[in-house]
């Protein structure tokens, strides 16, 4: 992809959720090497290809760590501590204007800038959220589309103390990205993966290196 066919700021953002505390990991995820790269690394890289901006949200007084990594995108602390994913996503609708972001968790090892654009491209003018869907329902709202015109019932919710990214969902207008679509892109869904533990990790590295 040319520079030109990059998607520009005023259409979308990219945003890297990073800002959690990886207790189950014992380190922080965006840090942790797969393959001799970062995670956070290995996002910023598939998904600067694709859009002209890339953000990162972090938690407050955590930006210095991840500039320390040498990171190249423009990073974003939280404005409401401790608010989740939900929380980190709102930081970045208050400080860039957009009309889309493409929200996604610093811990999928297996990245998919070109999928990501085609879901900027199916939220066209009408959606205001494009979430992938499995057959069984689960729904994955951390790669996932949402509108700038979420804002107002993002913000509404965290007052009440709600970080489930999903409970707005039905204030707004929802494609649901079925796993049909999913796999035409990526059979195996290698895109949805993350790496919560040791465990994911090595599962994910035996899971490459059989492929």
């Amino acid at each position: 992809m040319t520079s030109a066919d990059m998607i520009p700021s005023h259409k979308a953002v990219a945003v890297i959720l990073a800002g959690g505390l990886s207790s189950r990991m014992g380190e922080n995820k965006a840090e942790i090497k797969f393959r001799g790269t970062s995670m956070l690394e290995r996002l910023e890289q598939e998904l600067s290809a694709y859009f002209e901006k890339v953000m990162i949200s972090t938690r407050a007084g955590t930006s210095s760590q991840l500039v320390a990594t040498g990171t190249i995108g423009e990073i974003v602390e939280d404005v409401l501590p401790g608010r989740g994913p939900l929380g980190g996503l709102f930081s970045v609708m208050k400080y860039v204007e957009s009309e889309l972001y493409f929200a996604a968790a610093c811990d999928m090892p297996f990245p998919d800038g070109q999928l990501a654009a085609g879901m900027i491209r199916a939220a066209s003018d009408t959606f205001d959220v494009v979430i992938p869907r499995m057959n069984n329902g689960n729904l994955h709202p951390l790669f996932a589309v949402y509108r700038r015109t979420c804002l107002p019932f993002i913000d509404a919710q965290l007052k009440t103390r709600n970080n489930k990214i999903i409970d707005f969902f039905d204030r707004v207008n929802v494609l649901y990205y079925d796993e049909v679509l999913l796999r035409d892109a990526d059979p195996q869904l290698r895109c949805l993966e993350n790496v919560n533990t040791r465990e994911d990790l090595e599962r994910i590295i035996r899971m490459e290196d059989e492929n």
